[in-house]
């Protein structure tokens, strides 16, 4: 998102990014390549190609809108959750953990524990980057779509990997809603509604403080069988199909 960010000058933004995942994803250096598909006086289309060495990663395509105007109104509601300083911030395990997760300050404040068993797979965390590493609101948001673990985890008796296949992403956000983008704690809000056939849904809201809702994103995630040990029990585990 972030290489697709100035594709249109100021006064543009991206409203949505809809990303197909072909590869894995491992530590290294990846080759991003954009293209300007579209531009109108109401929409722009860009999209882009994640490669790493011979390998196709991902795809993406992102709208892009001047300033807009209309009217206004929200049927969403934040969940009622405790104060992000009110939370426990959950500590960081590289030997546990994915590295892309450990890039976050997570503060968990609702939902069951992962592998749980539980009958509701809706969990949220307050949520913001360790260090400042996207430039651009929509960049930020992108990551922020993809850095919470799994709702669907919540429901099952034991750990299981995901392969996310697809992720799509509507931006609400406007100019202004985000105070320090990077540094505030932002809710990110997960809920599973459906799995089936080896599939299932991921959908995210991602609040600020305030309870302005900045994006919406849905994901399909593909169930998969853990290869051993702890760390393969996360979707964005570098052997596995996953964002980055």
């Amino acid at each position: 998102m972030q290489a697709l960010a100035g594709a249109f000058g100021d006064g543009w933004r991206a409203r949505s990014l809809s990303v197909h995942f072909a590869s894995p994803v491992t530590p290294g250096p990846v080759l991003i390549s954009t293209n300007v598909e579209h531009t109108g006086r109401r929409t722009g289309i860009a999209q882009a190609r994640v490669s790493q060495g011979e390998r196709l990663a991902l795809t993406a395509t992102a709208t892009f809108t001047p300033g807009l105007s209309g009217p206004e109104f929200t049927e969403a509601a934040m969940p009622n959750v405790p104060e992000a300083d009110l939370c426990q911030v959950l500590p960081e395990i590289p030997d546990l953990l994915p590295e892309f997760f450990t890039q976050f300050e997570h503060r968990p404040c609702l939902g069951a524990l992962p592998f749980s068993g539980a009958t509701d797979s809706q969990t949220a965390s307050w949520v913001r980057p360790r260090d400042l590493f996207c430039k651009n609101e929509e960049a930020l948001l992108t990551v922020l779509s993809d850095c919470w673990m799994p709702a669907m985890f919540t429901r099952l008796p034991e750990p299981k990997t995901m392969a996310t296949l697809s992720m799509n992403i509507h931006f609400r956000n406007a100019p202004g809603d985000l105070r320090e983008p990077g540094r505030e704690h932002l809710l990110v809000v997960a809920h599973s509604r459906l799995a089936h056939s080896g599939l299932c849904d991921q959908h995210i809201d991602i609040w600020s403080a305030p309870g302005t809702l900045l994006a919406q994103a849905h994901q399909l995630c593909m169930l998969l069988e853990p290869r051993g040990g702890t760390q393969d029990h996360h979707r964005s585990d570098d052997r596995e199909m996953s964002t980055i």
